[in-house]
């Protein structure tokens, strides 16, 4: 009976140590943003000591598939545009016009050889992520606090907060509006691999 109830005590404590560590795994993110965002936040208030925190929300997320589009329409506007660039200055050429240079031809060229280079890499890249497609690049937070402005009145901010999709979720822009949000926050897995190279090469 002693070892049926020590067995028994022994799950029970498993038990609730395990529901103790799965409800610190939900809380876990919030905390450790709300650390983050304070740590990035309180030292440039005109009086940290006044401050009051209000309100932390997760209200959206960016996806690594968005950050990839972003960067492949970015670039394929860049293709266009030096293509568009080229044939004017090859209508100068032909018509002998004042306004053609030599040295801008061949920068158009160059430019349309590393915007499709690029293209080239971030299409391999997006095949090659499959699922990862999928994973959050950063979360975007509303975020609430008081504190003393220089009159030494207390106000209310409001600011949106960008972060990095894993602990311990560091601040990656603070906002005061959707116009000041990056559109891609985070680059994805091989892209700076792929472009400063290629940036080098066509310098």
């Amino acid at each position: 009976m002693k070892l049926l109830s020590a067995s028994l005590l022994t799950i029970s404590i498993l038990v609730l140590s395990s529901c103790g560590e799965s409800a610190k795994k939900e809380v876990s993110q919030y905390d450790q943003v709300l650390q983050s965002v304070e740590n990035a936040v309180k030292p440039k208030l005109n009086d940290p000591k006044s401050y009051e925190f209000v309100e932390l929300v997760l209200i959206d997320s960016v996806l690594y598939s968005e950050n990839v589009e972003y960067r492949l329409e970015s670039f394929k506007k860049y293709l266009e545009d030096a293509k568009r660039g080229l044939e004017e200055l090859n209508r100068y050429k032909e018509s002998n016009s004042i306004l053609y240079d030599s040295l801008r031809l061949v920068n158009k060229e160059n430019d349309i050889l590393k915007n499709e280079e690029i293209i080239h890499g971030i299409d391999s890249i997006k095949m090659q992520m499959r699922e990862a497609l999928n994973d959050v690049a950063s979360y975007t937070y509303s975020y609430s606090f008081r504190g003393n402005n220089k009159m030494g009145a207390l106000v209310l901010n409001t600011y949106l907060i960008q972060t990095d999709p894993s602990s311990p979720f560091g601040v990656v822009n603070i906002a005061k509006n959707d116009d000041e949000l990056y559109f891609n926050p985070n680059e994805f897995e091989g892209y700076l691999e792929l472009v400063q190279p290629i940036f080098e090469k066509y310098r």
